[in-house]
């Protein structure tokens, strides 16, 4: 059992804390090979457990994507948040 902001709800794994997720969710990833973090395997497992999760992958970015590939994160960023607000 997990407390956020006053409120519980039961947690047993990532994709149930994911599952719980009720806003629009972006998840920018680099190149594996190049220090990224998150694969785009997982990155495919969290779209499938959030259907409000999009996934963009920037090729070239390491783990500090906004600095490796700054005009890309913007430009997915811009995008997201465009769809978002209007819908």
């Amino acid at each position: 059992m997990a407390t956020l902001a006053g409120g519980s709800f039961a947690i047993d794994s990532a994709d149930d804390a994911l599952r719980q997720l009720r806003m629009p969710v972006l998840l920018v990833i680099g190149d594996r090979d190049l220090g990224s973090i998150v694969s785009e395997q997982v990155a495919a497992q969290a779209a499938a457990a959030v259907p409000s999760l999009r996934a963009a992958r920037l090729a070239g970015a390491n783990h500090d994507i906004r600095r490796a590939r700054f005009e890309g994160y913007m430009a997915e960023l811009r995008a997201f948040l465009d769809d978002v607000t209007t819908g």
